[in-house]
């Protein structure tokens, strides 16, 4: 291969080990686990001159010799990795590839002189406002989206479970619609300190790689751990948003306080006759658990894709809404109970944040191996508490 040959993105595939890039880096991360302990391997975004973008692990193995040659921001000639497919269990994909790079001990990093490229400093997937209640019923994919902060607050919390927790919350728009986001903890904290360091208002925000959730049948955003944000960033969509702010009309829709329907208190009798007006409506209500439906399974198993309800065709979870097959699909739980007030009963379908809220227990924790192979056989029908 001649030494002055450069390979776009878009023309990697598998199989191939020759090839040689000219790439960016414009991200850097590491995982961790659910307590918290910081993976020895990371990350990286690279972006080429043509705009495109594409995943690159580097193993623990590779992190003594690589680390320090990955800055961002900094160009890079690389050539020796190997390309590879992402698995059905990759979930919550930073870029919307179908494959990522992975780096070796072979792997060869060259420094290039910014003057000899012309790849941009960053590189974004934006969606807009409206298309994220369909990417908040998927989870291959993170997102990109940009808007202007309003409602901003910043919580110190205690859950039920007795846990100190920090939460940065706030709403942001496009001028036509309102989406909230939750930070948490170490993030929601950082994300704070900027926040107030920020001297023009209102602050417009970039959150790249953010996963989009349902939460009451609201879009709501929140981070993991690929997730960056670029508060007031020189890029023409936060300009564009910052000129829009000089229209008052704009400024009146886009800066209102968004309404928010009165969450009424009511009585079963009530519910059983309430029309179609109130659906996706919250009401409240004030009841007694009298039993559990011990002829309903106390748990599903959900698609980790869209997370709907899979069901079981000889032996094989299929999900009905993606559709597919789920090889490994997660436990969730789904309690019915019978609730009771002084105007009648009703069945009310549990879910699994509540429940976990309540226990402190994920339903795969509770289900034993007996359990599991009568399911297996059976279906749902048989997983009884």
């Amino acid at each position: 291969m001649s030494a002055k040959r450069v390979d776009p993105i878009t023309s990697l595939k598998l199989g191939r080990y020759d090839y040689r890039i000219k790439v960016k880096v414009i991200r850097k991360w590491r995982g961790s686990t659910k307590e918290g302990e910081v993976f020895k391997a990371f990350n990286i975004v690279l972006l080429d001159n043509m705009q495109s973008r594409i995943h690159a692990f580097v193993p623990g193995l590779c992190v003594n010799d690589l680390e320090d040659k990955m800055i961002v921001g900094k160009v890079y000639s690389i050539k020796n990795f190997t390309m590879q497919n992402y698995k059905a269990t990759d979930i919550f994909r930073c870029v919307r590839n179908d494959r990522q790079l992975i780096f070796s001990k072979e792997t060869h990093i060259e420094d290039v002189e910014e003057n000899e490229t012309k790849i941009q400093v960053q590189g974004f997937d934006f969606y807009e406002h409206n298309q994220l209640r369909t990417l908040a019923q998927q989870k291959n994919y993170l997102t990109d989206v940009v808007g202007i902060v309003k409602k901003y607050e910043f919580l110190d919390l205690t859950n039920k479970l007795g846990k100190d927790k920090k939460q940065a919350k706030f709403i942001i728009t496009d001028g036509s619609s309102n989406v909230k986001v939750i930070f948490w903890d170490k993030y929601g904290e950082n994300f704070d300190k900027a926040m107030n360091e920020q001297v023009e208002k209102p602050v417009i925000v970039i959150l790249s790689a953010c996963k989009a959730g349902l939460w009451n049948d609201e879009v709501e955003l929140s981070n993991v751990s690929a997730t960056k944000y670029y508060l007031n960033y020189n890029h023409h969509s936060v300009l564009q948003l910052r000129k829009m702010m000089n229209q008052p009309k704009f400024v009146d829709i886009a800066m209102a306080t968004p309404e928010t329907r009165k969450i009424e208190q009511l009585k079963i009798n009530q519910i059983t006759k309430l029309g179609k007006e109130y659906i996706k409506s919250q009401v409240m209500l004030f009841v007694q658990i009298k039993s559990v439906v011990h002829t309903q399974s106390w748990f599903m198993r959900t698609c980790t894709t869209c997370d709907h309800e899979t069901e079981l065709n000889n032996g094989i979870f299929i999900c009905k809404n993606c559709p597919r097959t789920v090889p490994h699909p997660d436990t969730k739980y789904k309690i019915h109970v019978i609730a009771s007030d002084d105007t009648g009963d009703l069945e009310v379908i549990i879910h699994d944040r509540e429940v976990r809220t309540l226990i402190g227990r994920r339903a795969r924790d509770v289900l034993d191996g007996a359990t599991y192979s009568t399911y297996q056989e059976q279906g749902p029908s048989s997983g009884n508490m």
